[in-house]
């Protein structure tokens, strides 16, 4: 096998790795990437890349460093820099190495073959599973295709040379058929709507010259279009896991958000579950990307680096259009993909894209050969960098799995695993590391006895307001315990700013009612009354209409002379809630012309007795 035969293989193999790489992927996706580094010390390479494209990438690791030490999380900054100079490398080694109409029929073979695994695993001839991370290339993971990302840079290189070229022979001619019907299916059964609208796209570019000649595969991607549209249909309906726009409108009002906040460093690279945290609307939009590559390097990276990349990806694709087609068309396809899709976060994804965007483009690869010194001297420079990376990440990894978590934090600093499993021995290192990382405090209040805990649950809530109602139950018992009212009244308020209790099980929710219940019985018996009724409201709203709230908030409202308020708490409010109606019901009759007082013995039994 040559040089470029193998490296051919490695650009194709790393897409099956996830965007969240572990210790086995991450020795063959960075070992591999030193290796071939190495290999080409020595091996001649036909092509040299201008000393312009050279500088626009020393630019943009720097923009990305100054990024990543301004970072809201610099651990996390900190692989996703090294992640990005990977991608370089590769990338690099790619476009001094490889040839795009060769690397486009190999990926072909790719193609078929992953696209093959997939079909045998839908019609239950063989059984994949996700990983313990719940990763897999092949299969659909929470509703996102990998597969999908890959496949959308063959449809539009077989649809093109079906068009355009001419075949030596029949045979070829069929196969080129086939392979687009084979991949198009598979496509459809993935259910990833960005990827055919990526298709759909570029389809539409390399037809409509030849729409009136071709009558044939027009027919055909017609069959596949309302096939395409039927099989949706049919995925909504018996899988509703998804919903109309993926919520990618959300995810990109909140990469937005993000961006007018800190418009020029970001707020580092890696860092968008961060933000996905802090400016979500809603529960249920969890997500580490924001599905759309411009406003994700926008809001992480900031605007310099966002401008920059983007520039030369556009220039590059201009050139490609009037000087290499095929190439614009799959170079075209994997941009409008990653602006609906997290694809570019994936680093194989990413290599394979850029690749096709800048091959054969006079601006970045020069046909003249390199300069042995100028070669030694730049690209000894990455190694040695790459190497300690791969170094120091992988060996402390290893030791991590192997339980020895002193020695793995020794290894690499910014790992956060040992630095979990070793709280809060290295609590300020963490911290400045992780600063805005949910995982850390969430770990520290676990840890840690309240009170000296009590910081670290306010940071918690800062950067999950919306997802942690049992720590919020768990620190209102607390403040109820040790008599610290005012505290407590504030973090009830609080907890009803950022929750609705409805998006929680009753389960999740009661503990913090029956806090607010205790609360206002304090109030009553201080006959601080207005405020028992404010607490009593929040102990219904956080009890979700549990029957005995219902019964307590009427006896306030009697006992304060609002009795037709009390009657309207049992007769109209309380219907709202079936479950809860029988006992209101029951309460009413037996009480009607004297509600008891709130937190009497009656009542206080009929808490323990009903369930929710």
């Amino acid at each position: 096998m040559t040089f470029s035969l193998l490296l051919s293989c490695f650009i194709l193999i790393i897409p099956i790795f996830g965007k969240a790489i572990n210790y086995t992927e991450s020795l063959i996706l960075y070992g591999g990437t030193i290796l071939f580094l190495l290999l080409s010390l020595s091996y001649p390479a036909p092509k040299r890349l201008t000393k312009r494209f050279i500088v626009t990438e020393i630019i943009l690791i720097f923009l990305s460093l100054v990024s990543s030490i301004f970072s809201q999380n610099i651990g996390y900054s900190y692989y996703a820099l090294f992640n990005f100079i990977f991608s370089l490398i590769i990338l690099n080694l790619c476009l001094t190495y490889l040839n795009s109409k060769k690397l486009s029929k190999i990926l072909l073979i790719f193609s078929l073959f992953y696209s093959f695994i997939f079909l045998l695993n839908r019609f239950h001839f063989i059984a994949l599973t996700p990983d313990k991370s719940f990763d897999n290339f092949i299969l659909q993971i929470w509703g996102h295709s990998y597969l999908a990302d890959f496949l959308i840079f063959s449809t539009p290189f077989l649809l093109y040379q079906l068009l355009y070229s001419k075949f030596s022979s029949s045979n070829q001619k069929y196969f080129y058929y086939f392979s687009l019907i084979f991949i198009l299916i598979t496509t459809l059964f993935t259910n990833s709507r960005s990827a055919i609208i990526a298709i759909s796209i570029s389809t539409i570019y390399i037809i409509l010259p030849k729409i009136a000649k071709y009558l044939k595969i027009s027919f055909i991607l017609l069959i596949i279009c309302l096939a395409t549209f039927l099989n949706y249909q049919s995925y909504i309906q018996n899988r509703n896991i998804k919903s109309y726009d993926g919520k990618r409108l959300e995810y990109w009002n909140q990469a937005i958000k993000a961006f007018i906040d800190r418009p020029l460093l970001g707020h580092g690279p890696g860092n968008f579950f961060y933000i996905n945290k802090k400016y979500q609307n809603t529960l249920s939009t969890n997500t580490n990307y924001a599905h759309n590559s411009f406003l994700e390097y926008l809001c992480l990276n900031g605007l310099p680096f966002t401008l920059i990349i983007f520039a030369v990806i556009i220039l590059s694709l201009l050139y490609q259009r009037h000087h290499h087609p095929l190439n614009f068309v799959i170079g075209l396809t994997a941009l409008t993909n990653s602006l609906l899709d997290p694809s570019w976060n994936s680093i194989g994804i990413f290599c394979i894209s850029l690749f096709y965007i800048f091959s054969e483009n006079p601006q970045t690869i020069s046909s003249l050969p390199i300069n042995p010194k100028e070669k030694s001297h730049f690209s000894l420079t990455i190694f040695i960098f790459a190497f300690l990376f791969f170094l120091s990440k992988t060996s402390s990894d290893y030791f991590f799995i192997s339980k020895q978590p002193q020695l793995s934090l020794y290894l690499d600093p910014f790992n956060l695993n040992p630095r979990l499993t070793l709280l809060p021995q290295y609590l300020p290192s963490t911290l400045f590391l992780y600063s805005h990382n949910h995982q850390v405090y969430k770990e520290l209040v676990r840890t840690i006895p309240l009170p000296q805990s009590e910081s670290f649950y306010y940071q918690l809530f800062s950067l999950i307001p919306k997802e942690n109602i049992s720590d919020y139950g768990n620190l209102a018992k607390y403040y109820l315990t040790s008599d610290n009212l005012e505290k407590l009244d504030n973090l009830l308020t609080l907890a009803t700013k950022n929750f609705n209790p409805l998006n929680f099980t009753p389960q999740e929710s009661i503990p913090l009612a029956q806090t607010a219940y205790k609360l206002s019985l304090i109030d009553w018996q201080k006959q601080h009354y207005d405020v028992a009724i404010k607490h009593l409201r929040l102990a219904l709203r956080f009890g979700q209409s549990w029957a005995v709230f219902h019964v307590e908030l009427a006896n306030a409202y009697w006992h304060t002379n609002q009795k037709e308020l009390a009657l309207k708490q049992l007769n109209t409010e309380c219907q709202r809630a079936p479950e809860s109606v029988p006992y209101c019901q029951e309460y009413l009759n037996t009480h009607s012309q004297n509600f008891l007082e709130p937190g009497t013995a009656e009542i206080q039994d009929s808490i323990k007795n009903i369930a929710f």
